[in-house]
C-alpha cells in the first residue's frame, strides 16, 4: 500500500512538472500581464517564459531575484497604508480617550474594519486561486492582486489592534 502511495505522489509530481512548462492556455508569445497568473519574464523579453517557442531552461540568478522583488516591493503602499492606518486608530482611540467617543463604539469601528479588509482580501485571494489555477478571470475592471495585498496590509495592521485589545485573554488562555 505504501508503495502505491508513493508511486502516485512521483507520478503526480512528475505531472506537476510538465504542466510548469508548459503554457495553461496553450498561448504563443503571451505578452506581460498574461492570460493565467502564472506570466513569468525571466529572460526580460517582454513575453511568458512557459508560452515562447522555444523555452530555455536555465537556472535563475539572484539578481533577477533580487530585481524583481526590487520591481513588486515599489508597486505597493506599505508606508502610506501604515501611517493612514496608525492616524486613524489613534484618531479614535483619542476620541473615546477624550470621552467624545464611547470605547465600545471606538472597537466596534475597528472591528468592522478588519471583517472588511478580511472579506474583501480573501475573496480577491480566492478569485486570484481561481484564476491561476482554473483560468477564470474576474477582474472586475480591477487589479486583484494590488487590492488584496494593500487590503491584507490593513487587515494585519488592525489585527495587531485587536490582539493588543485581548492580550489578558492570551495570557490567561497560556497559562491554562
Amino acid at each position: 500500500m505504501k508503495k502505491v502511495i508513493v508511486m502516485v505522489f512521483v507520478f503526480l509530481m512528475m505531472f506537476q512538472l510538465v504542466i510548469a512548462l508548459d503554457c495553461p492556455f496553450e498561448e504563443v508569445n503571451c505578452e506581460y500581464p498574461g492570460n493565467c497568473g502564472r506570466y513569468v519574464d525571466y529572460n526580460s523579453d517582454g513575453l511568458c517564459d512557459y508560452s515562447e517557442e522555444e523555452q530555455e531552461i536555465s537556472l535563475v540568478k539572484s539578481e533577477v531575484i533580487e530585481q524583481a522583488q526590487v520591481k513588486a516591493s515599489s508597486k505597493y503602499n506599505f508606508m502610506i497604508i501604515f501611517i493612514i492606518t496608525l492616524v486613524a486608530y489613534f484618531l479614535t482611540w483619542f476620541l473615546s480617550w477624550s470621552g467624545k467617543m464611547k470605547l465600545v463604539n471606538h472597537r466596534k469601528i475597528w472591528n468592522f474594519i478588519l471583517l472588511i479588509s478580511f472579506l474583501i482580501s480573501g475573496i480577491l485571494g480566492l478569485l486570484l486561486v481561481l484564476r491561476i489555477e482554473y483560468g477564470f478571470n474576474f477582474s472586475f475592471g480591477l487589479n486583484n492582486l494590488f487590492w488584496h495585498v494593500e487590503l491584507g496590509i490593513v487587515m494585519v495592521i488592525v489585527s495587531f489592534f485587536h490582539i493588543f485589545w485581548h492580550l489578558n485573554y492570551y495570557k490567561n488562555y497560556l497559562k491554562f
